[in-house]
């Protein structure tokens, strides 16, 4: 609850991190917006938050010089997620989509797979395949994997039966992974250098630097459209999802909410 650690990475807890910050955020916007009051030096002040857990080493206020002056959503913008997995190795899925689009059916002749990573997407790598949802989406060969065989992953992809696809389980033991020096200490764009050989002996080769839904490749509408009927179809019917985003598309000509409401109600 107190904060985000790699360690729970392929665990239930990972996705309760981003649901918190999510939480924490609202109520820290409807607080505010009542006027809730606090102390403007509860970070350094006496008893404040340095002092606390600092517990007397050195610290440097510095980070926190911008505080409430610079926001990062604002001008740094967001990066929508195509795929409902770790970001890491999503570089990884789009490269073996290109691939997948190139083979065509000779996704069945492909013998091997190499995937050149960063040191930093290293710890998404692993020889075990996964047998739960959480391990799914936190496993570079498998995503290489499901996308050669099946195409973009959705919510499906995480379920226990497409993890328990022979085809898929396949692929994956086939992928071998590698630091590739060419960017071996990258540490934000998460590249990925997916190259498959053939039975006959040839290669193919796909680098993706950035991934899908970043500023450099942007997510298309048809590709955020897919990705959002994907989610609400978790909660409401196919028809109330089309509507739903019907109105959100119009969301500043709408003149009334009276029928947007009730679509967001399950049953």
């Amino acid at each position: 609850m107190a904060a985000g650690v790699n360690a729970n990475y392929g665990t239930m807890t990972k996705p309760l991190h981003v649901g918190q910050g999510a939480r924490n955020a609202i109520l820290a916007a409807q607080l505010g917006g009542r006027g809730f009051s606090a102390n403007p030096a509860a970070i350094e002040g006496r008893g404040g938050f340095a002092s606390t857990f600092a517990r007397g080493l050195e610290w440097q206020p510095g980070a926190f010089d911008d505080l409430g002056g610079t926001f990062d959503l604002a001008e740094r913008g967001f990066r929508p997620k195509r795929y409902p997995c770790g970001g890491v190795i999503h570089t990884g899925i789009d490269a073996a989509l290109k691939l997948r689009e190139e083979l065509g059916p000779r996704v069945a002749d492909i013998s091997a797979i190499k995937a050149g990573i960063s040191k930093y997407a290293a710890n998404r790598a692993s020889e075990q395949y996964p047998t739960n949802t959480e391990a799914a989406k936190f496993n570079l060969q498998y995503v290489v994997a499901y996308a050669l065989a099946n195409g973009p992953p959705g919510l499906a992809a995480f379920g226990d039966e497409a993890i328990n696809e022979a085809r898929v389980k396949t692929l994956a033991r086939m992928v071998s992974v590698a630091i590739d020096p060419a960017f071996a200490d990258a540490h934000e764009d998460y590249p990925t250098r997916l190259t498959v050989t053939l039975k006959d002996g040839r290669t193919l080769e796909e680098l993706r630097v950035y991934a899908s839904g970043t500023r450099q490749y942007p997510m298309s509408p048809a590709q955020i459209d897919d990705k959002f009927l994907d989610c609400a179809a978790q909660a409401v019917t196919p028809e109330a999802a089309q509507k739903i985003l019907a109105t959100l598309r119009t969301l500043g000509e709408e003149g009334s909410f009276a029928e947007f409401w009730p679509l967001l109600r399950r049953g």
